[in-house]
């Protein structure tokens, strides 16, 4: 492995090797602010070419985009899980202490109940959550979870006059139930909808679990909540729906891919919820590329060294 000055262009470090350097580089935000992600000098390594991004790294990074990049009104609106919560949502289910046979939905939230113990998600209009599986990131963005149903730019439609259900299916439509509407063509704009936003950059489809899992997690999170009408979350009144956006033309960018998805998310908001949703010219492969740069100079900026960064 190169040394950081070769790397990164420093003259003032004598570091030869930097992978296993476990010395502080950033705590963000800084003490005493609570929740903070500590970076390391080892962990700059996986923001070179042909790397993957560590959760901490993503974690930095879109803890930075809530706290820096959002407006204020949009970051009391949105709830930012960590790389760490999907995992313990979904890892082997424990015993209930209290000797109750639970479901399988109660046991996964079980699991991460105190996550949110306080907090109202239902306040938020938007939750992210970043998932890593077989070591491939993806995200998933809930949208409105305190709405019963998709509101219309034109308030004056009426619930019989929207389209009825059409044939044919949409791989984008994860639950298999929006694409049969046909809402380009027969809908009017939907500015707000009920819904799971799913964003990978490998894949285009599928994914059909995760977003499940995310709706069971809903159901007992409003459960639990004591909140009122009773409510299930299923794939009737809260689809799951794959954006079409750019794609990664590596195996290793998809870490990158995510951080970006949130950061457009919030610069250029999705205006109109009809299926599909696009957004295939978001970025171009060259933004992100840029984007690592971009990071190694902002963790290094933010940091207690500054002449680090050249």
């Amino acid at each position: 492995s190169s040394g950081i000055n070769a790397e990164y262009g420093d003259t003032h470090h004598d570091m030869d090797v930097i992978e296993h350097d476990t010395r502080t580089l950033l705590v963000y935000p800084a003490p005493p602010a609570q929740a903070s992600i500590t970076l390391t000098y080892a962990d700059l390594e996986c923001l070179k070419p042909e790397e993957f991004l560590n959760d901490s790294i993503l974690d930095f990074y879109l803890k930075y985009i809530q706290r820096e990049l959002m407006p204020p009104a949009m970051r009391e609106k949105t709830h930012l899980f960590n790389s760490f919560f999907y995992k313990a949502l979904t890892q082997p289910m424990k015993k209930d202490a209290s000797g109750r046979r639970l479901s399988a939905s109660e046991r996964m939230h079980s699991q991460v109940k105190n996550w949110s113990k306080s907090i109202n998600l239902f306040s938020k209009d938007f939750i992210i959550v970043p998932i890593n599986e077989h070591q491939h990131w993806y995200l998933a963005i809930i949208c409105f979870p305190w709405l019963e149903s998709p509101a219309y730019s034109d308030v004056d439609v009426k619930s019989d006059e929207r389209p009825r259900e059409e044939p044919a299916i949409d791989e984008k439509d994860i639950d298999g139930v929006l694409s049969k509407k046909r809402e380009r063509s027969t809908l009017p704009g939907i500015t707000c909808r009920p819904c799971i936003l799913m964003f990978d950059s490998l894949v285009a489809n599928g994914r059909s679990k995760v977003v499940n899992n995310l709706r069971n997690y809903l159901s007992e999170e409003w459960k639990t909540k004591g909140n009122t009408p009773p409510r299930q979350f299923n794939k009737n009144n809260f689809p799951g729906i794959f954006v079409e956006g750019p794609l990664q033309e590596n195996y290793c960018d998809c870490g990158v891919f995510l951080l970006h998805f949130v950061e457009k998310f919030f610069e250029n908001p999705i205006t109109d919820y009809r299926f599909p949703v696009e957004r295939k010219d978001w970025f171009s492969q060259q933004d992100i590329t840029r984007k690592r740069d971009h990071l190694r100079k902002l963790i290094v900026r933010l940091g207690p060294n500054k002449h680090f960064n050249r």
